[in-house]
């Protein structure tokens, strides 16, 4: 995953002294979804042509199995195509962190009250793992951003810690 857009927004006149955060965190789409189609077609179109080739020449139990990799590989890149729209979405305004949260396509809304709010640099519980970066709040607890780095999880901890006023490492 990777950290689309991040910004400090100056404060309105209907919000005096109120800081404004946002940022949203996206997967990295390398590909886009007519990229993903014309991958899926390109499949296909060898796969099928390999499968009548065999076909045309005796061995026709091979077009059977020619059309089930077609049918995996079009379940496969369906399944990185959805998972490809999860986002991530933390706004810090009006005295309340709200983060928005996009999984497959169920959006769910989790709110703190920022000066309550505590946001902590977990430390890593094993080798290969990253830190977990989390929202505390009165017993709750909300670990966003899964899927950045360790630098761009320290990162987003201090400008987070900075809107809504308070940071631990």
């Amino acid at each position: 995953m990777r950290e689309r857009a991040r910004q400090r927004i100056d404060p309105g006149p209907d919000a005096p002294g109120k800081e404004v955060y946002r940022a949203l965190i996206t997967p990295n789409r390398s590909l886009s979804p007519q990229g993903v189609w014309l991958l899926f077609l390109a499949i296909a179109w060898i796969c099928l042509t390999i499968g009548v080739g065999f076909a045309i020449v005796g061995a026709w139990l091979v077009l059977p199995f020619a059309g089930l990799e077609v049918v995996i590989a079009g379940a496969a890149l369906h399944a990185v195509t959805r998972r490809a729209r999860e986002f991530e979405q933390v706004v810090v305004t009006g005295g309340r962190l709200i983060v928005t949260r996009r999984q497959g396509d169920i959006d769910r809304r989790f709110e703190f009250q920022a000066c309550w709010a505590r946001v902590v640099l977990e430390e890593a519980r094993g080798p290969l793992r990253t830190p977990r970066l989390v929202i505390r709040s009165h017993g709750r607890e909300l670990e966003i951003a899964r899927g950045l780095n360790t630098e761009q999880k320290a990162a987003l901890m201090d400008e987070l810690g900075k809107a809504v006023g308070t940071a631990y490492p």
